[in-house]
């Protein structure tokens, strides 16, 4: 069985246990890999070019126009999405155990807490 893959493939990022490779890029479309495998296993939507995206041990976080998306690995639904609050351009996103980062092309940096994803 042939899979598409996103027409413009820009970036590609790996979860921290190797087990998932995402393939993003102007489509909104996030491509997700077996890590080892190197095969499809699943895709996401966004309706909006992702610019970033990151991993946790259970879920993917995605940037897109402004608005960060929380998704489940496991089901494969998407779990939350919020504005970043005075985001121009948002270019970066960083995840750790308790908090989510973002940070745009103007300087801005705004931090979120998890599971909530409330400002802080």
């Amino acid at each position: 069985m042939t899979r598409c893959f996103p027409k413009h493939i820009e970036k590609i990022a790996i979860s921290p246990d190797e087990t998932y490779i995402a393939v993003y890029g102007q489509t909104g479309d996030i491509v997700i890999l077996d890590g080892q495998q190197k095969h499809f296993m699943f895709s996401l939507k966004t309706p909006h070019a992702v610019s970033k995206v990151q991993f946790d041990k259970e879920r993917l976080y995605a940037i897109a126009s402004g608005n960060v998306y929380t998704y489940c690995l496991r089901t494969r639904k998407l779990l939350s999405c919020f504005h970043d609050s005075g985001s121009l351009n948002s270019t970066a996103l960083a995840v750790s155990a308790s908090r989510v980062a973002t940070g745009s092309s103007s300087g801005m940096i705004n931090i979120y807490s998890k599971p909530g994803t409330y400002p802080l």
